[in-house]
């Protein structure tokens, strides 16, 4: 009994450590975790611990407790990077996404080692007195309890199935309930379909187009506050913010409609104002390519993500060039720069009738990977791992800035008539901001992104239309009605209220919630386009000539 006792002790400090080290060392005022405030979730491990100890298999009780060391590590982890545990929906993403994923560990791995190191330490030492202890104390022992352990692991599935898969990680439970239930809940998606509100559909009214070419740059994981265009103290817009008093550019501030990369594009693509409109972006019938296709545009899609990210995006069949990171047409290999001149080749000598979408990579998570070395141009302002993050991040939006002013540079003569070249972020990123990082995050700084408009030919008039349908504070939708009227459609949705917008979460039906806020209660920000940092701009070398 003697053994059992100090081996129950153990096991369970050691699994308790890195809770304890996490609410001690991680968390912060904006994110606190305060599990020992709920009794339940801690009487739960204790009696999963008890159980391990009384099986009668070294197998099984190994087993069971790799499963709790990953449960834990994983929600761990993500709350040292995110500032947030994990949720079904998350799971879900990042198996929609799982090559972005695992390249972005890697790059992580500066802020997560030292919650990795106390989760591996606090681990091997579970293990082995769960070893010690089985070999050496002399108690009944039977596999019967095991079956309890299968019902306690599989009870969040059965509460999920008649819950409609409501639950969200909470920061006052232990992080193995809070990976124990996402993982269940995750499995109970499979199998529970929402009740979706029946909306009046959409039209379309054709109208006159405004442009004859539009270029779409979709920019990626984009935080203002780190452009000096947006007033950043660090230069790293130079180009952008030598336009800012152009009357042939435009800028400010934008609400994205999800914020994670293949929902927010899914609404903003189609155009879908209500969160829970599963007709709507199933008919793909507002459909930015669509509405271009149907009034003459040629199509063009060149993406440095995967096809599967932009699965939601796109409408099949009419495109004349589409090109993501792993087709044989990547000629540009791993950075952005070379998209254009990849454009170019592709689609012949046509000069007009275009509509072209650029999808970066840049500044996607994992910065230092999106740009060459010779942008290393900012260091970290502290050994901090997250001053390191926002150097990189500094970065990674000066060769964004960069590859803009060598499209612009390349595109300004391409195209015959009236064009204009749009840059609209698929959603913000966070880089310490309210203890957060990342995205993915339900909130307002998650989704405020940056947005940029260029007269590239002829196009001032169309450029001044823009600006007027959009306002001061503007969001995904808004402004996807507003290219759609560039491109020769009005979009009239009769349940859309002009004055409010959604945000959506993890989820392209919103399953994962959303929120529902006024413009005029975020007009602040409006405010931030007014004071950029600029100063006389000297071109770039263009150091990545594509061969």
């Amino acid at each position: 009994m003697q053994q059992l006792v100090i081996g129950f002790f153990i096991v369970a400090v050691s699994m308790l450590l890195p809770e304890v080290y996490t609410s001690y060392f991680v968390a912060g005022e904006s994110t606190p975790y305060t599990w020992y405030l709920h009794g339940e979730s801690l009487a739960y491990l204790l009696l999963l611990i008890t159980i391990l100890l009384i099986t009668k298999s070294l197998g099984l009780k190994l087993v069971l407790m790799v499963f709790l060391i990953l449960l834990q590590a994983s929600e761990l982890l993500h709350f040292t990077y995110f500032g947030t545990f994990y949720s079904q929906y998350n799971i879900s993403y990042m198996l929609s996404e799982l090559g972005d994923f695992l390249n972005g560990i890697v790059s992580l791995f500066g802020v997560i080692w030292p919650t990795a190191v106390v989760c591996l330490l606090s681990a091997l030492v579970a293990v082995i007195a769960l070893c010690w202890e089985h070999k050496s104390a002399q108690h009944f022992r039977s596999n019967i309890p095991i079956a309890l352990t299968a019902i306690m692991l599989t009870f969040p599935f059965i509460k999920g199935l008649s819950s409609n898969n409501h639950f969200k990680p909470s920061a006052k439970q232990l992080s193995i309930r809070n990976g124990l239930y996402s993982l269940n809940f995750f499995a109970v998606m499979a199998f529970s379909m929402k009740e979706k509100k029946d909306y009046t559909p959409y039209q379309l009214v054709g109208i006159e187009p405004e442009v004859d070419n539009l270029v779409l740059i979709v920019g990626e994981s984009a935080n203002a506050s780190r452009m000096s265009l947006f007033g950043s103290e660090r230069d790293t817009t130079p180009y952008l913010s030598s336009l800012a008093h152009s009357k042939d550019f435009h800028y400010q501030l934008a609400l994205s409609s999800a914020v994670a990369t293949q929902y927010a594009l899914g609404y903003f693509f189609n155009g879908v104002y209500e969160p829970d409109n599963v007709k709507q972006m199933g008919s793909k019938a507002t459909n930015l390519f669509k509405i271009a296709s149907e009034n003459g545009f040629e199509l063009h899609m060149i993406s440095n993500h995967t096809e599967g990210t932009l699965s939601h995006s796109y409408r099949y069949g009419k495109f004349t060039t589409w090109v993501d990171k792993t087709m044989p047409g990547n000629t540009w290999g791993q950075y952005d720069v070379g998209m254009v001149e990849a454009y170019l080749n592709a689609r012949g000598s046509k000069r007009n009738k275009q509509f072209v979408v650029l999808h970066m990579q840049n500044m996607h998570v994992g910065y230092k990977d999106q740009y060459p070395p010779e942008f290393e141009q900012f260091t970290a302002e502290s050994p901090n791992p997250s001053a390191q993050l926002r150097a990189e991040y500094d970065n990674a939006v000066t060769y964004m800035d960069y590859t803009i002013e060598t499209w612009i540079n390349q595109l300004k003569d391409a195209f015959d008539g009236r064009t204009l070249v749009l840059y609209i972020p698929d959603h913000g990123e966070n880089l310490g901001d309210n203890g957060k990082t990342g995205h993915g995050h339900l909130d307002v700084p998650t989704a405020t992104v940056p947005i940029m408009a260029f007269n590239l030919k002829h196009g001032k008039q169309a450029l001044d239309l823009f600006k007027k349908d959009l306002g001061c504070l503007t969001s995904h939708y808004k402004i996807h009605k507003a290219i759609a009227r560039l491109l020769g459609a009005r979009v009239e949705n009769p349940n859309a209220n002009d004055q409010e917008f959604y945000i959506n979460g993890l989820s392209l039906y919103g399953d994962a919630g959303w929120i529902k806020g006024e413009f005029k209660e975020h007009e602040a920000l409006c405010q931030l386009a007014a004071r950029p940092r600029v100063k006389q701009h000297q071109p770039l070398v263009y150091i990545n000539q594509p061969d």
